[in-house]
């Protein structure tokens, strides 16, 4: 009630456990039952923590987003691997338009680019940007 009556909105990350599946987040939802907690929506990790289907009940889970946390993943439950946003087996093509259509209209966030230096990282990031767009028009 205080994060409220400051305003603040509380987004829990899809991270596993209480927030590693739609299910997991809806019913943490439920029992929370408060406006000014949410979910900050990061699908890869639906993949990585639990080998959970980040599309799946997405319609139900919308109106619970406050904030989107993008990066991708390849490689089946617990595997580290996270290529560019586009480049593993989130399905952003798929999930990003159909976001929009649900009516998520919130802050939009690339959490990771592949590169171990600076100037690879940057390229990253620029490709990142450039697809996140594509997918957002």
């Amino acid at each position: 009630d205080h994060a409220g009556q400051l305003g603040i909105t509380i987004a829990l990350e899809s991270h596993g456990g209480l927030t590693g599946s739609a299910d997991a987040c809806l019913a943490l939802m439920e029992r929370v039952d408060h406006e000014h907690v949410r979910i900050a929506f990061d699908p890869a990790n639906f993949l990585f923590y639990e080998g959970a289907d980040p599309h799946e009940r997405l319609d139900e889970l919308v109106p619970f987003i406050a904030h989107t946390h993008y990066k991708d993943h390849l490689g089946g439950k617990n595997n580290p691997e996270f290529p560019l946003i586009g480049e593993g087996e989130v399905g952003y093509d798929r999930l990003l338009p159909r976001l929009m259509a649900l009516g998520y209209d919130g802050p939009h966030t690339l959490e990771r680019a592949p590169g171990r230096m600076d100037d690879e990282i940057a390229l990253s990031m620029h490709r990142a940007h450039e697809y996140l767009i594509r997918m957002l028009n």
